[in-house]
């Protein structure tokens, strides 16, 4: 999903068209930002309940923080932040780590 002011986001969506994305959804609105993270969590929100994603990746950014825990609230979903890399095998990811000959794997602590 990419959002922006009207007549933004859709420059944005064919820079990700060129990385293979198969499916983008581009949500414009003046309020995009005047308020931190309101269209971003109510698209996003409509949009899971619409499409049943797997898994909802979202930028590691201070935005993307609070986006990510806005919407596990709406969604009474679960949330892992900085993950680095993901198994494909269920909701398991690595995180980013000090220790880098560590890294513990984790499990969503909560699915749908």
């Amino acid at each position: 999903m990419v959002t922006g002011a009207p007549g933004t986001a859709s420059k944005l969506a064919d820079g990700l068209k060129s990385y293979g994305a198969a499916k983008i959804y581009v949500a414009e609105s003046d309020a995009v930002d005047k308020y931190l993270g309101g269209v971003q969590v109510a698209v996003l929100e409509s949009l899971i309940a619409s499409a049943s994603p797997a898994a909802v990746l979202i930028a590691a950014s201070a935005d993307g923080k609070e986006i990510a825990g806005r919407l596990a609230v709406r969604t009474d979903s679960g949330l892992l932040t900085d993950v680095v890399g993901s198994t494909g095998t269920g909701p398991r990811s690595t995180p980013s780590s000090v220790a880098p000959s560590w890294s513990p794997p984790r499990r969503t602590p909560h699915t749908r």
